[in-house]
């Protein structure tokens, strides 16, 4: 069909997941367009929802209705799509303690994320067969960035787009689910990264490595730990500890190596 698989287009039509439980956009039909939601429809999600690769070409929700995530809710781009739900049409509010997890993406080689404002993001790719730039698309996360898994490619937060991402939380190259490498820039974007938390490298039993193609700015509030199979590759990374209310630490089993290393503190660092 040429239709939409489902719509939801009124006042009244307000779809609600409840918490702990997981509503899976998908399809068994022939329907190559995605889910639409027009202007007066609504999901509500108390649990966890999952966009999956049979839920359209695109990956995204069309129309222009509304998507509000409350308590610990996830959402979940489990889909091969180049585009986040919110980046075109549809209205995403993600509340205090919300969660977007990508996680299907396998050729993509950059991914909108439409300079929404999220809670809590991962990046959780563990099919990827090629680099991925978000092309200065993310700009505001109030909670916690956690690179779980990039299949040993290069997640990039920019090239030759300008950038400035403010992190609420902690900005983590975890690797938790595989191999991980976030890029910071790989162009003339000179992106600022500004981390109100920690930068924790590393932790885990998969290598994760934090590097820079090109210049950029790492502002950072917190502590700094580059842990476990942790790597921080200096070249073109300029490295500010900034913090106005506390010492910050700088933690690893040896020494670490900054390229460019500003100490803006009140306080004071240790090391």
């Amino acid at each position: 069909t040429t239709g939409p698989c489902v719509t939801l287009g009124t006042s009244t039509s307000n779809l609600i997941v409840p918490s702990g439980t997981t509503l899976t956009l998908s399809r068994n039909g022939t329907s190559t367009t995605d889910f639409s939601i027009t202007s007066g429809g609504k999901i509500t999600l108390n649990g966890t929802a999952v966009l999956d690769n049979r839920a359209g070409t695109t990956g995204t929700i069309a129309g222009a209705g509304a998507i509000t995530l409350n308590g610990t809710s996830k959402y979940i781009h489990n889909h091969t799509g180049t585009t986040l739900i919110g980046a075109v049409a549809s209205t995403v509010s993600y509340g205090s303690g919300t969660t977007c997890e990508i996680k299907g993406l396998v050729g993509a080689t950059s991914f909108a994320a439409g300079s929404q404002s999220f809670q809590n993001f991962i990046w959780n790719n563990g099919g990827a067969t090629a680099g991925c730039n978000l092309t200065g698309s993310l700009t505001s996360i109030a909670g916690t960035f956690d690179i779980q898994n990039t299949n040993n490619q290069n997640f990039r937060l920019t090239g030759a787009a300008a950038l400035t991402l403010n992190i609420g939380g902690d900005l983590k190259v975890s690797g938790l689910n595989g191999i991980s490498k976030l890029d910071l820039c790989n162009g003339a974007g000179n992106p600022t990264v500004n981390v109100t938390g920690n930068v924790e490298i590393g932790g885990n039993s998969f290598a994760a490595t934090l590097l820079s193609a090109n210049a950029a700015t790492l502002r950072v509030s917190g502590n700094w730990t580059n842990g476990t199979n942790g790597t921080f590759t200096s070249a073109n990374t300029t490295v500010e500890f900034n913090s106005t209310t506390a010492n910050q630490t700088i933690t690893k089993s040896t020494s670490e190596t900054f390229n460019t290393l500003i100490i803006n503190n009140t306080f004071g660092g240790t090391g």
